[in-house]
């Protein structure tokens, strides 16, 4: 596939952009060609891509081209040219030798690339922005990353500072998200200052593990809560006996010996008040025993005192109560007995708790039981999938967790860590300063003078790589456009995934789903490069997939059908899927031209996305 290929193909439908006249500054400098004289020493001069009429200080000759420099003036852009060296009594043009010279620069080989970049893009030139340019690049080649970070600077027209420059250029690296986060995790283990830095390591180990852990370990969450808060007793034991084949708990345990361990577990997580409940709890399975009677009543009675307001569930427990005390009830309880005395209070104490799998983590082994039970469950789920092409090979509830998961990914690498920020600052409150923890948040907070270089360097790639495709978020007019690129695990293996969201503002502030713009750019093992590109107009999808794998469209031909279903369950009709291949062979990484040349752009009422 060529290197520039896929994005260039979206460009061809962005010709109906509104030709805005320059801005032209006095002191910068172009490059120009005369095209026409006109009276009073004006002319009509081409400038990149548009013609202007300028006043010129000098007679200049039609169709040649000139260095100027722009001058103060109202009205028309007044040009003077540059001279170069005299020749014959002749006043030819600057030379980019002589331009260097002007700037007081040495003339070697990267300036002249640097001022070549400039002129082939017609970007704004002043000496002052050229020397800061070339000391930024001093140490880099004379192409690529740098060169793309400052030419996004200018076209977004963005603070012309170092840390935006470094953000950009973080972009447009080759080095892959899941790399570097990885290279920061190994530092900071690494490193004696910052090893007790458990919430950032933590952080960085949730977006590091495969997506089998992830949603195994959210699946076993799911299967644990319902052995733990089930009302009826029979579904408890039914997901209990689950576990156990999972490998979550020991086959050879019972149901009682298991909930003291389990229910221990989360005592010591939870806060102060439904710890105790919790506590109570753990005792009362303890003592169910007829040796242990008296501990028992003792326990349940503290229960009922933590427990008030229960209606039907106090008085069962009173009753319960009232008959162990009379030995009416002999000890131990069966199963079910003793599920009904615990399952309410349970359920109480698990209402807030989002992710029960969190909670369990702080047990090593048992997250650790917990992730190769996720493991297998989703071996098992999937094997009789991958069999027969037209049955999907994402069951349903697990695409909802794939889709729960990009967006905790989102949020947990902080894209939106300055608006969390400024949203606390308003509304200082423990919900808004929960949001602060993220990678990006805990990385400026608490990186320290006392930390290695190496880490520290790592740090800032990960906080530029960051920052960087937060400036490639940006509005244009009535458009909104979000870029973000996440780590993300499937099927054993780790790919950056980026996205590119741009359409009309809703009300609310939000992009309108019914007509607006999705880009997907993936580097898969086995497909490569690949694009692929959604309009959506009226709830209608025209969908592009763009890569170079011979015979693609048979390949995904038996998925079209699904594919189709499950836009219809969320109101999308797909209209028409096409497939490209990429057609340039130009030495721009694939990944640089699809962040750069996909930018939100809108001429008047005339809106393309």
């Amino acid at each position: 596939m060529g290197q520039m290929g896929i994005a260039s193909l979206f460009m061809k439908n962005d010709h109906n952009i509104s030709n805005k006249t320059a801005q032209f500054r006095p002191g910068q400098i172009v490059s120009g060609k005369i095209i026409k004289h006109y009276p009073n020493q004006t002319a009509e001069v081409q400038i990149g891509g548009q013609k202007v009429i300028a006043q010129l200080e000098t007679p200049l000759a039609a169709n040649e081209r000139y260095w100027f420099q722009v001058q103060n003036g109202e009205g028309t852009v007044h040009l003077k040219v540059l001279e170069g060296q005299g020749l014959n009594g002749r006043m030819p043009t600057a030379t980019p030798e002589s331009l260097l010279q002007q700037f007081q620069l040495p003339v070697t080989k990267n300036h002249l690339a640097l001022l070549q970049f400039f002129t082939k893009e017609q970007l704004p030139l002043t000496a002052e922005t050229f020397k800061q340019v070339a000391e930024w690049l001093k140490n880099s080649e004379p192409s690529g990353s740098g060169l793309q970070a400052i030419k996004e600077m200018f076209t977004r027209q963005l603070p012309f500072t170092k840390q935006v420059f470094s953000s950009l250029q973080a972009v447009f690296e080759q080095e892959s998200l899941t790399s570097l986060l990885q290279n920061l995790e190994k530092e900071l283990s690494q490193t004696p200052a910052a090893r007790g830095n458990a919430q950032l390591t933590t952080s960085l180990q949730q977006l590091t593990e495969s997506f089998q852990e992830k949603a195994g370990k959210e699946l076993i969450s799911q299967v644990l809560k319902q052995w733990l808060t089930a009302p009826d007793p029979s579904r408890a034991s039914a997901a209990f006996k689950q576990l156990q084949a999972l490998g979550v708990l020991p086959e050879n345990s019972n149901e009682q010996n298991s909930l003291k361990t389990v229910i221990r577990t989360i005592s010591e997580q939870l806060p102060a008040g439904k710890a105790e409940i919790t506590s109570v709890l753990s005792d009362i399975v303890r003592s169910n025993q007829p040796s242990d009677r008296h501990h028992f009543i003792m326990n349940l009675t503290k229960l009922q005192a933590l427990m008030p307001d229960q209606g039907p569930q106090q008085e069962a427990r009173q009753n319960l109560l009232n008959g162990v005390r009379s030995n009416a009830i002999q000890l131990p309880l069966e199963a079910g007995a003793l599920h009904r005395v615990i399952q309410p209070a349970l359920q109480h104490v698990l209402t807030d708790v989002q992710d029960l799998g969190s909670i369990l983590n702080q047990n090593q082994q048992l997250n650790n039981s917990l992730i190769r039970a996720g493991q297998l469950l989703l071996d098992r789920e999937q094997t009789p999938l991958m069999n027969n092409p037209q049955e999907s090979s994402v069951p349903a509830e697990e695409s909802a967790l794939i889709r729960d998961q990009m967006k905790s990914i989102v949020k947990l690498l902080g894209f939106s860590h300055e608006h969390d920020a400024l949203q606390v600052i308003k509304n200082p409150d423990n919900e808004g300063v929960k949001n602060l923890d993220s990678i990006k948040s805990l990385l400026l907070s608490n990186l320290r003078e006392d930390f290695s270089p190496a880490l520290k360097d790592a740090a800032d790639k990960v906080i530029n790589r960051i920052t960087g495709f937060q400036l490639l978020s940006q509005e244009v007019g009535p458009i909104q456009q979000y870029v973000y690129q996440i780590p993300f695990s499937f099927l054993g293996k780790t790919n950056d995934v980026t996205m590119q969201w741009s359409g009309r503002k809703t009300t609310e502030g939000k992009i309108d789903p019914d007509h607006c713009r999705i880009l997907f750019y993936l580097n898969l093992d086995s497909l490569n490069e690949t694009v692929v590109d959604l309009h959506v107009q009226t709830r209608v999808i025209n969908m592009t997939v763009i890569n170079d794998t011979p015979d693609i469209k048979s390949v995904v031909q038996p998925f079209i059908p699904m594919l189709k279903e499950r836009l219809m369950e969320h109101d999308y009709k797909l209209s028409a899927l096409e497939f490209k291949m990429s057609i340039d062979n130009k030495q721009q990484p694939v990944q640089t031209s699809f962040l750069s040349k996909n930018q939100p752009k809108f001429s008047g009422l005339d809106i393309r996305i």
